[in-house]
């Protein structure tokens, strides 16, 4: 296909030199603010804005019910406001969301199976009114600012898992939906290794991204080279490349969980008739939690290894929270906090917190704080932080970023002293306030590099969790898939 690229691109491409060299042309010629392809709406709307509005708040009613709770159509509206700031930045964000909502919405009729969620999004509870996620981010403590930082100027970041099979149904709608001008999966650069000494950094093979997808408001040829590998358009810059040229990435995964899921499932209806629908199965299954209880989790995504298994025989779950927790803290360095957890969650070691300000957001984990969101929102509710900045304060602590670190040190300690709740009790003392204060920040600065995305492992639990039903009910068909 031909290019409106410079030569100079295109001849460094074809002699091999390396793919930062192409990133540096792309950097200095392309840098521009990320288009979305404008989603076409229908009449009667007076943007993508308000029709967007209109499918959540339809969208809702379905999850939550009609009327809705107050504390539903308050979350929405904070989660629209900060995409209609994203907007008003020439970001489009709005259209980000309507095309997602459409590819997933597509797959769910063309038979595909669409797995819970993945990642910061799980946090959405737009997300979760459109179906773009199946768990409920109100039920489950999930944050949309640790998805979407409102006082940051960023695109959404939506990963999809579909179950392998469907995954090519779906990149072929979204090329007929958008053309074959606006949409190509990504290129990623193999590079020569350090053995091949004049010829190191250079472009070895080039192949496409497993998951990348590009969907263009303009078309790709006049923004970038695009090649056809055997009829799927593949754009010749690798992913980093995405936000200097304009461009904005979805990512399609396929994953074998979900096919393993469809096929039983399959199997179930053609020997019994019976539909199963998880939307309908409750989260405290008892059968589903014994499989988790002995351990008997082979085959099953994220807790498969006989390592976790061997701490979920320790741990014994009991209930939904148990598996997220399980699944946030089975991770290289945490042999120690993975032993105190056990023993507060069998009763062993008490389930306590510092403060009684502290006790439902770590209720749920035994007085142990494991996940980001758990430190965003005591960061809230202790130190007065607003939203936007808790996020900022998670990512400096996860990154290291000191003087942003100490900044909001001050502003924790100093928040806690002026804060009448914490001062109450044994902390009316200046200095036992200070000391508390003082110690909650340092455990968050010692711990942040464990801490765990909650969102992420909620829709990796819920997936692992919806397997095991399967197991648990139906161990024959389940079997069968071996």
């Amino acid at each position: 296909m031909e290019s409106s690229v410079p030569i100079d691109v295109r001849s460094s491409y074809s002699v091999g030199k390396s793919a930062c060299s192409i990133r540096r042309l792309v950097r200095k010629e392309r840098a521009v603010k990320p288009e979305v392809y404008p989603f076409p709406i229908p009449e009667g709307f007076a943007g993508r804005a308000e029709y967007l509005r209109h499918l959540a708040f339809e969208g809702a009613k379905r999850r939550w019910g009609d009327p809705l709770p107050d504390k539903v159509v308050e979350r929405l509206e904070f989660e629209l406001c900060t995409l209609a700031a994203l907007d008003g930045h020439g970001l489009d964000a709005s259209s980000y969301f309507l095309v997602v909502s459409d590819y997933v919405e597509a797959a769910r009729r063309m038979g595909v199976t669409v797995g819970p969620g993945r990642g910061g999004a799980g946090g959405s509870a737009l997300a979760y009114a459109l179906g773009i996620t199946d768990i409920d981010p109100l039920e489950y403590g999930l944050l949309f600012e640790r998805f979407l930082n409102p006082e940051r100027i960023c695109m959404p970041d939506i990963d999809i898992d579909f179950d392998e099979d469907g995954l090519e149904k779906v990149f072929d709608y979204i090329v007929g939906k958008y053309g074959r001008d606006h949409v190509a999966a990504i290129a990623a650069f193999g590079m020569e290794g350090p053995r091949a000494t004049e010829l190191c950094g250079c472009v070895r093979r080039v192949f496409f991204h497993a998951c990348g997808v590009v969907i263009s408001a303009r078309k790709l040829a006049d923004v970038l080279p695009v090649t056809d590998h055997g009829g799927l358009p593949v754009m010749q810059y690798d992913g980093r490349c995405m936000e200097e040229a304009g461009l904005v990435k979805f990512d399609l995964l396929g994953l074998k969980a979900l096919t393993d899921q469809k096929r039983c499932i399959e199997l179930v209806k053609a020997r019994t008739g019976e539909t199963i629908d998880f939307s309908r199965i409750p989260d405290d299954d008892k059968e589903a939690l014994a499989i988790f209880a002995r351990g008997d989790t082979g085959g099953i995504f994220q807790f498969d290894g006989e390592g976790i298994r061997d701490f979920l025989r320790q741990l014994r779950p009991t209930r939904f929270s148990d598996l997220v927790a399980a699944n946030a803290l089975f991770r290289p360095g945490l042999l120690g906090r993975l032993a105190q957890f056990i023993r507060r969650k069998n009763g062993e070691e008490p389930a306590v917190c510092d403060h009684p300000l502290m006790g439902d957001v770590l209720a749920e984990t035994y007085g142990m704080a494991i996940y980001q969101e758990q430190v965003m929102l005591l960061a809230q509710r202790l130190g007065g932080f607003t939203r936007g900045e808790s996020d900022t304060l998670r990512k400096a602590l996860g990154k290291k970023q000191q003087q942003v670190i100490d900044r909001f040190r001050v502003k924790f300690v100093g928040s806690c002293l002026a804060n009448s709740e914490f001062r109450g009790g044994e902390w009316r003392d200046e200095r036992a306030a200070r000391a508390l204060a003082e110690k909650t920040f340092r455990d968050w600065e010692e711990f942040a590099l464990c801490a765990f995305n909650k969102s992420h492992a909620a829709c990796h639990a819920l997936l692992a969790y919806r397997s095991a039903y399967l197991k648990a009910h139906w161990p024959e068909d389940y079997a069968g898939l071996s």
